[in-house]
């Protein structure tokens, strides 16, 4: 437990008590007393901060106005001749700031459509994200037939069920929406596309009792690669979990939000897209109706009928 705090308290804990053998109420106090020790000292830096900048202030009035003309400009002084127009309406003014465009969905389409960074509004343009692949994989096979034979199964074994069988479609119909799109000629609009199966797992839930899972891990035999087998595997990227809880402790107040759909938010490639094609019915309602065909607009992330986390690597 000790060795997953962050350095900073692990060097102090090791400072004032060496190399002690702890047990878990004791390093709980010590955490608890390491908090109170930081939230004291940031009231300290705050104030010290406000009243150095204050005489900073004082001493700079006084000096000679004829110094002026051979001081570097200040970072601040610089910002406001090279500010950026705003993102969202174009005058010269912070995004945070813009009285013209105040409405979130309005500012959302208009970052949307310059695909600018949402965290730092413009200063970078976003590109759409491209498939990890191998340098040396295998040909990745159509997998066509599987993926239409296994969704006329699916259809097949929701029949018994209209409630699910609605709600599968009412699941696919509102990806259709934002993450995938329709293809109206499959069989000219590429030379090759890549299909995934897919198939529904039941959830506890009264409002989404089904959960729609990607097999991306299909092969179209024991010889022939997999989608995901396609793709390199990265390391996780996720903060420490030790890290995260001291930082909630560590102020007063703590915020925790959650991005709708997080991996969908993300754009996937135009040359990528036909390699995670799908089937399913043109009317929902009717069995007998034509499958479409469809591809991934977004980034996928499904699992296969092992529980294993698949197409994480996108």
């Amino acid at each position: 437990m000790l060795n997953k705090l962050p350095s900073r308290i692990k060097e102090n804990i090791t400072r004032e008590y060496g190399l002690k053998q702890w047990s878990p109420d004791e390093l709980r106090q010590h955490l608890f007393n390491e908090i109170s020790i930081l939230e004291a000292r940031r009231g300290y830096l705050e104030s010290d901060v406000t009243l150095h900048s204050t005489v900073y202030l004082a001493k700079t009035d006084t000096k000679n106005n004829n110094n002026n003309n051979n001081r570097k400009p200040q970072r601040s002084e610089l910002a406001v001749h090279t500010r950026k127009p705003c993102i969202y309406c174009g005058e010269s003014h912070s995004p945070n700031t813009c009285m013209k465009i105040v409405d979130q969905k309005a500012r959302l389409e208009i970052l949307k459509q310059k695909k600018a960074c949402f965290n730092c509004l413009g200063n970078h343009r976003v590109t759409d994200s491209k498939l990890p692949w191998k340098d040396d994989h295998k040909p990745l096979p159509s997998n066509i037939d599987i993926a239409r034979r296994r969704t006329e199964n699916v259809v097949r074994r929701h029949s018994n069920d209209p409630f699910l069988l609605r709600k599968y479609g009412e699941n696919i119909n509102d990806q259709k929406k934002r993450f995938i799109e329709r293809i109206d000629n499959p069989t000219t609009s590429t030379k090759h596309a890549h299909y995934i199966p897919h198939h529904s797992v039941k959830k506890d839930s009264v409002t989404t009792p089904i959960r729609i899972v990607y097999d991306c891990s299909c092969r179209l035999s024991q010889d022939t690669p997999s989608l995901n087998d396609c793709l390199r595997k990265e390391p996780p990227i996720l903060n420490d979990i030790s890290t995260l809880l001291m930082r909630f402790r560590d102020t007063r107040c703590a915020v925790v939000t959650d991005i709708e759909k997080a991996f969908l938010q993300i754009t996937l490639d135009e040359k990528d897209r036909d390699m995670t094609r799908l089937f399913w019915l043109k009317d929902s309602t009717d069995l007998t109706s034509e499958l479409i065909t469809y591809r991934f607009k977004a980034i996928l992330f499904a699992k296969n009928p092992r529980s294993k986390m698949t197409c994480q690597r996108f």
